[in-house]
């Protein structure tokens, strides 16, 4: 079975969208989503990196099923991971 991932860039923010429903036990995420934005860090420690990781179901104005919020250090290395 292949999975049909298209992905667009948006100026700083980042969407995949899944058509398929995903979901993994043991997982950080393990809630089933079928969209993905991802937002990055304007200035600061971790400047270009990943800062936000929102998990849909119903597309981008779909239901939020979790949110990951990364920090990172003064050497741009993920210092926290919290899950919402």
């Amino acid at each position: 079975m292949s999975t049909n991932i298209s992905g667009e860039i948006e100026g700083k923010r980042a969407v995949v969208s899944n058509p398929l429903a995903v979901s993994m036990a043991n997982s950080l995420v393990p809630e089933i989503y079928n969209y993905i934005a991802l937002t990055y860090v304007a200035a600061g420690n971790g400047a270009g990196e990943i800062e936000t990781v929102t998990y849909k179901t119903g597309g981008a104005s779909g239901t939020t099923q979790a949110v990951l919020t990364l920090t990172y250090n003064a050497s741009n290395d993920i210092a926290t991971i919290t899950k919402t």
